[in-house]
């Protein structure tokens, strides 16, 4: 009788202990073959992205900026022409963003261009939208000063583009080697940025012209520049859709592993803004003030300084413009906020670097003696 019941009970507990790895293996199992299927079609993602939004703006009598969205990260490609059927290759962007913008330049006056845009996200897949815009008119020359009614075209330099809204943009035309300097100041548009400077009356010569902005919180851009050479009277340089680099700002110079990076600044409202941390790109979006910030993670870099730089993701026939590099040092031990340069102490080389550069160390976005007390409790 003993026997039956603990072959019965042994029976039991060993169809119960089957049955209870059997379920337990063949979820593991299903989950795993689930998961596999699930690579698989990730490996064979077939779907197009899907363009939207697609426009052209900024149009003068030579030049256009062709723009538009796609719901998933993708590069751009642009053919434009008289000839729907003869495009021409424009500017590529390889980098996968969602917000594209080509800038086109050399175009002729009064003409209608058909234009096809192409995005291909990283599988591959690639997907076209078309349209078509018109160039406007050459602007009228500016009249002689002095009366008579004649026309005249002096040596002149006229350059349109767009910042930040109410950025200081300062111009520089200097005659090559050594010779006079014009200067222009002027303030960008309060909605889109834009501005324009010019400089006329000038003698002929070889000439080097640079431009830069300052955003709203005293950030300096990098300058552009390029030389030009006014060869004869009436000589005309004209440089439409001048696109300025974005300032930027970091949040800290020193910061924990694992601490996020903040990193801001102002670029042309309303565009994608592409931030470089090393060689990784992450990708964010201006506001209407042209306004942008991110936070990165650091987690993904290895402690020491990382360089970061940001531009915006316009691109035109002069290819990228890319703000000033900054550099934040990653500490891989944890970093009191008065040891301004990581070297694990806070000493009298912190106290001179915090004079030379003070720091909203009790995070109320304010530097004042309410900092200072704070530093000088951490010695």
């Amino acid at each position: 009788m003993k026997l039956r019941e603990i072959s019965f009970f042994g029976i039991l507990i060993l169809v119960i202990v089957v049955c209870t790895l059997a379920a337990l293996f063949g979820a593991k199992l299903l989950l795993a073959a689930h998961d596999g299927d699930t690579g698989k079609e990730k490996g064979k993602d077939k779907t197009p992205p899907v363009i939207t939004e697609l426009r052209v703006e900024s149009i003068t009598n030579n030049s256009a900026v062709v723009m538009w969205t796609t719901n998933e990260p993708s590069d751009s490609d642009i053919k434009y022409g008289i000839d729907p059927h003869t495009n021409i290759n424009g500017p590529h962007d390889p980098t996968l963003v969602l917000s594209h913008a080509i800038a086109l330049s050399g175009l002729t006056l009064e003409t209608t261009y058909a234009y096809c845009v192409t995005s291909r996200d990283e599988s591959n897949n690639k997907t076209k939208e078309c349209g078509t815009f018109v160039t406007t008119a050459l602007p009228p020359p500016t009249p002689a000063e002095g009366g008579g009614g004649a026309w005249v075209a002096p040596n002149r330099i006229f350059v349109t583009g767009f910042a930040y809204p109410h950025a200081k943009i300062h111009a520089v035309l200097q005659q090559l080697p050594i010779g006079r300097d014009f200067e222009a100041d002027t303030t960008a548009d309060s909605n889109n940025g834009s501005f324009s400077v010019k400089f006329q009356n000038f003698p002929r010569g070889l000439y080097s012209f640079t431009i830069f902005a300052v955003d709203n919180d005293g950030i300096h851009s990098v300058r552009k520049g390029i030389q030009y050479e006014f060869k004869q009277a009436n000589s005309a340089l004209f440089r439409e859709k001048v696109l300025m680099p974005p300032t930027i700002t970091l949040g800290r110079d020193v910061i924990a592993w694992g601490d996020d990076i903040a990193v801001s600044g102002n670029t042309i409202p309303h565009t994608g803004v592409l931030v470089q941390a090393g060689n990784i790109f992450y990708e964010t979006k201006s506001d209407k003030t042209g306004h942008y910030e991110i936070l990165i993670n650091s987690v993904r870099f290895a402690p020491g300084k990382l360089s970061i730089r940001v531009r915006s993701s316009l691109i035109s026939d002069f290819g990228y413009d890319y703000s000033f590099s900054k550099t934040v040092t990653i500490s891989s031990t944890s970093v009191p906020k008065a040891d301004l340069n990581a070297d694990g102490v806070v000493n009298m080389k912190d106290f001179s670097i915090f004079l030379m550069k003070p720091v909203d160390i009790n995070d109320d976005n304010k530097v004042n003696a309410a900092d200072l007390s704070i530093f000088l409790r951490a010695f």
